[in-house]
């Protein structure tokens, strides 16, 4: 497994650019069994470019409950990525995710190299038959965060071998992986887009990713862009 150290700094080149938040928590509809995350997880991380200039409606927090009540403009070629810093840093642009804490059992004992999430220190945990560990959020590269008493882990995959799913998050096809962005809209609004309700629509496409880390806006066409006429006008 990789070291916790290198993992969150290949994992922070995906965020360390968006505000600060909250690391973990509940927020407004998400109670204590969500853990709350800066940026959205994987090793290529959900994205959209816009494919036409789309008016909608956009919550003013984050939870599903509230009401969609702010209107958005979104530009064509706008690009909303954690990768496109340029408009993350200008804009403000904050990607949160929340996933369900599931609990899972050891089988039999077993050692496991992990880090520690808070510094990066590599260890051992010495796992007892029984022993319980909370799955947190998935990280990248097979890597998720883990809690096993009262310290957060980076973990690998191995660690699911001897473990057994104890107390499932939900049941059926809900959802146990949410991503919202607050964004600042073309219009001057800001508020909190739910990247499900979005993903596949008209209008939105796939995020234009050049390389890994790198994504960018799509180069106006000669329609979009403004010409002026006489020099007294400023750019």
């Amino acid at each position: 497994m990789a070291t916790a150290k290198a993992l969150i700094c290949r994992f922070s080149c995906l965020v360390a650019f968006l505000p600060a938040v909250g690391a973990a928590g509940p927020a407004f509809s998400y109670d204590a069994s969500w853990y709350k995350a800066k940026g959205w997880s994987g090793e290529y991380p959900n994205g959209f470019t816009m494919a036409s200039d789309v008016t909608i409606n956009i919550r003013g927090s984050l939870d599903l409950g509230a009401p969609k009540s702010i209107s958005c403009v979104l530009r064509k070629g706008a690009t909303y990525h954690q990768w496109n810093k340029k408009p993350v840093v200008a804009d403000r642009l904050e990607f949160i995710s929340f996933t369900k804490i599931a609990i899972y059992e050891l089988e039999a004992s077993r050692t496991v190299e992990a880090s520690r999430n808070s510094d990066g220190r590599e260890t051992t945990i010495e796992f007892k038959k029984g022993d319980r560990w909370s799955y947190l959020a998935y990280l990248a590269e097979g890597n998720f965060l883990i809690k096993f008493g009262d310290t957060v882990y980076v973990a690998g995959q191995d660690l699911f071998e001897k473990s057994t799913e104890v107390e499932a998050p939900v049941k059926g096809d809900q959802s146990t992986y949410d991503e919202w962005l607050k964004l600042k809209c073309a219009n001057g609004t800001v508020g909190w887009l739910f990247f499900n309700e979005i993903k596949n629509t008209p209008g939105f496409s796939k995020a234009n990713i050049s390389g890994y880390g790198v994504a960018g806006d799509l180069p106006k066409s000669p329609s979009q862009r403004v010409i002026f006429s006489s020099p007294s006008h400023r750019k």
